[in-house]
């Protein structure tokens, strides 16, 4: 997609439209749409939410420490086009073994918790 200054191209505008318009013509259902994209569950909007945290500072410690993709890259033996979907949220549900060898690539582990639903208690792990 070619974006200005967050503006669309005309040809973007189109190309969007007529996604929308097949969507609503067919009216695909969730089952039918995870299939479409090799998916099996979706994630919560929770999951999806502490995966893009996790990409976010991973990529806000990479620029941070002044590396480029190719040398994470390098580092981690994860191709560069990965890493970038990754930090931009376009690939939106990266592997942990991934998400652990990018935060090794940078110096780092990523911590996790355990954390109560209904009590708000957590245990780090």
């Amino acid at each position: 997609m070619s974006t200005t200054n967050n503006t669309r191209t005309p040809e973007d505008k189109e190309r969007l439209r007529k996604i929308r318009d097949q969507i609503q013509a067919e009216k695909p259902t969730l089952d039918q749409l995870l299939k479409e994209n090799n998916h099996t569950v979706p994630l919560t909007l929770g999951e999806y939410l502490s995966i893009r945290e996790i990409a976010a500072a991973m990529r806000r410690e990479r620029e941070h420490q002044g590396l480029t993709l190719a040398e994470v890259s390098e580092k981690t033996g994860i191709d560069v086009g990965a890493i970038s979907r990754i930090e931009s949220g376009k690939a939106d549900n990266p592997t942990i073994e991934t998400l652990l060898r990018l935060a090794s690539g940078l110096g780092k582990r990523i911590v996790c918790s355990l954390v109560d639903l209904h009590a708000g208690k957590s245990e780090t792990v």
